[in-house]
C-alpha cells in the first residue's frame, strides 16, 4: 500500500493508483485522521482522482484536485455546488471535510458514501421490461425538473452522475454543474434533456415522447419543452459524443483503458480485462502456446485463434503483412486492428451486437506500422451461412432470424454506420440476435451519405443468396416489410 508520500507520486503518475493513504495538511498527528483510498472510481492523469475509501471510521468518497492553478477553482466550484444543492434540498452526498494535502498542492473533498446504493447505469441495465425503464426514467425526470427550476444544469450528463438508494435518486458530480440565477429557459431545458436522453440506445428512442410529456407535467408553470426538439438534439448529441469517444478516448490512457506506447509497440487494453491478458499482451503470439488454444483461421492476410485464459475465452486476430509492397503500403496507415478496435466500440455505443473488444496491439518502428493484433471476447453462435443452409432449421426460425437481420440493417441506416463487407461469414446468429464480425471497414457517415453506403451494404448482403433463390426470396420479402 502506498503511504503518505504516495500522494506526491499520484500527482505525476500516468496510471491510476491501486491503494493510497495520506493525511490532510494540519492533521498529521493522529492516526485516525489518515485517509485510506482503496478503489479508484475515476482517474484523469495529472488532474483529478475520485476514489472510495475510509476516514475516521467512515466510508467515504474522496475527490482530489491537482495539477495546476485550475485545480483550486475546480475544487471551489465543487464545494459551492454541493453547498447550493444542500441548501435547496437536492439530494447529494454530504460533505464531511474539505482541505488540502501535500502542503497545499492537492485540494481534497471528502464526502459521505451513499450506501447501500446502486449506480443509475446499473439499474438501467437491469431493467427487463418497458414498464421498468419508463418508471426509472420518470424518476430521473423528477430530479432534472427540480434542477431546472433552480437554474441547475450538468454540462455532461451521464448515468454515473446519479446514484439510487431505497428508490431515491441522488445527484453526483457537482463539479460539472452550472448554476444560473433564474430557472432554465425552454431552449436550455431541451438541450439538457437531449444531453441525458442521448444515453438511450436508438432502439429506445420511442420512449422519449412519453417521457417528455411526463417531464412537462412536473413543471406546469414553465413553458413546455418540445419532444420533437429534444429528439433532434438527442440525435446530434449522441452522434457527437460517440464520435468523440471513438475518435480519441479509446486510444488514450484513462480510467477505462490502459495504454502503453513505445518506439517498437503500441498496446491499448480495456482495464477490466487486463488481469486476464496482460501476461501475453506484449507478445500476443505467445498465447498460441497456451493450453486449450484453437486455431480458427490460418490465412495469408490474417490468422485467428481462440484462447482460454483467466475466467474467459478470447479470440486473437493477427493481421499479417503479406509481402514487401503490402507492408510498404500499410506503413503509415492506421492498422486494421486499430480500425477494428474503433469499429467495435462504435457498434457497442449504439447497442449493435459484436464481440466485446478487449485490446489491440501494433508492432511499430517509430511511426511505421507492422503486424497488428485485435483481441475480443469469444462470442458463441452459429455462422450465418451455416444457419440458413442448415436443412434442419424450420422456415419459422429462419424467418425470425431474417427479421432480426432486417432490423439490424435498419439500425445501421439510422446510425449512419457502414460495415463494408456484408458477406455471410461476417454475420453470426446468437441467442441475443445477429452479430457483426470483421470490423476493419466499419465507418460512420453523415445522414447525407449514410443512405448511399447503406445501399452498398445491402447490395453486398443480397449477393450472398444469388445462387439460392429460396433464401433470396425470403430476405427480399422480409426486407420489403416496414420495421
Amino acid at each position: 500500500m502506498e503511504k503518505t508520500q504516495g500522494l506526491q507520486h499520484i500527482v505525476t503518475a500516468q496510471d491510476p493508483p491501486r491503494h493510497c493513504a495520506f493525511f490532510l495538511d494540519q492533521q498529521q498527528n493522529n492516526e485516525q485522521d489518515e485517509i485510506v483510498l482503496h478503489h479508484v472510481i475515476r482517474w484523469v492523469a495529472g488532474k483529478r482522482l475520485v476514489a472510495k475509501g475510509s476516514w475516521r471510521g467512515k466510508t467515504i468518497f474522496a475527490k482530489l484536485f491537482f495539477g495546476g492553478h485550475r485545480s483550486h477553482s475546480a475544487w471551489q466550484h465543487e464545494r459551492r455546488s454541493l453547498g447550493f444543492m444542500a441548501d435547496h434540498r437536492i439530494l447529494a452526498p454530504d460533505v464531511l471535510h474539505s482541505g488540502t494535502a501535500e502542503q497545499g498542492k492537492v485540494f481534497v473533498l471528502l464526502m459521505q458514501a451513499i450506501e447501500p446504493a446502486v449506480a443509475l447505469g446499473e439499474l438501467w441495465s437491469a431493467c427487463l421490461t418497458l414498464a421498468d425503464k419508463i418508471s426509472l426514467l420518470q424518476k430521473v425526470m423528477a430530479v432534472l425538473a427540480a434542477h431546472h427550476r433552480l437554474g441547475l444544469a450538468q454540462r455532461d450528463l451521464h448515468w454515473d452522475n446519479f446514484l439510487c438508494k431505497d428508490g431515491v435518486i441522488y445527484t453526483l458530480d457537482a463539479g460539472d454543474l452550472t448554476i444560473a440565477q433564474t430557472p432554465l429557459s425552454q431552449s436550455q431545458r431541451e438541450d439538457n434533456l437531449g444531453q441525458f436522453l442521448s444515453l438511450l440506445l436508438p432502439v429506445e428512442d420511442g420512449l422519449i415522447s412519453d417521457i417528455i410529456t411526463h417531464y412537462n407535467n412536473l413543471s406546469p408553470d414553465s413553458k413546455p419543452v418540445s419532444a420533437a426538439q429534444v429528439q433532434t438534439r438527442v440525435a446530434k448529441k449522441r452522434w457527437r459524443k460517440h464520435r468523440k469517444y471513438t475518435g480519441k478516448k479509446i486510444f488514450r490512457k484513462c480510467t477505462e483503458f490502459y495504454c502503453q506506447r513505445s518506439w517498437r509497440q503500441v498496446v491499448v487494453c480495456n482495464r477490466n480485462y487486463l488481469g486476464d491478458v496482460e501476461h501475453f499482451l506484449s507478445e500476443p503470439d505467445q498465447s498460441l502456446g497456451l493450453p486449450g488454444t484453437v486455431m480458427l483461421k490460418e490465412g495469408n492476410a490474417c490468422t485467428v485463434w481462440s484462447v482460454q485464459t483467466g475466467t474467459r475465452k478470447y479470440v486473437v486476430k493477427r493481421y499479417n503483412i503479406k509481402g514487401f509492397w503490402h507492408g510498404l503500403g500499410r506503413l503509415l496507415r492506421p492498422t486494421n486492428a486499430a480500425q477494428s478496435w474503433r469499429g467495435a466500440h462504435l457498434l457497442g455505443c449504439y447497442g449493435i451486437l459484436t464481440p466485446k473488444p478487449v485490446a489491440f496491439v501494433e508492432e511499430r518502428f517509430g511511426p511505421c506500422r507492422g503486424r497488428a493484433y485485435f483481441i475480443t471476447e469469444y462470442m458463441d453462435g452459429c455462422d450465418f451461412w451455416d444457419y440458413f443452409f442448415d436443412p434442419s432449421r424450420s422456415m419459422g426460425d429462419k424467418e425470425e432470424r431474417a427479421t432480426q437481420t432486417r432490423d439490424l440493417f435498419g439500425l445501421l441506416l439510422k446510425t449512419g454506420i457502414r460495415h463494408g463487407d456484408m458477406k455471410g461469414q461476417n454475420l453470426m446468429v446468437t441467442d441475443a440476435g445477429i452479430g457483426l464480425l470483421d470490423l476493419d471497414d466499419v465507418c460512420q457517415f453523415s445522414p447525407i451519405l449514410a443512405r448511399y453506403w447503406h445501399g452498398r451494404d445491402l447490395h453486398r448482403f443480397m449477393r450472398n443468396w444469388q445462387k439460392h433463390p429460396d433464401l433470396l426470396q425470403l430476405f427480399t420479402h422480409i426486407f420489403s416489410q416496414s420495421t
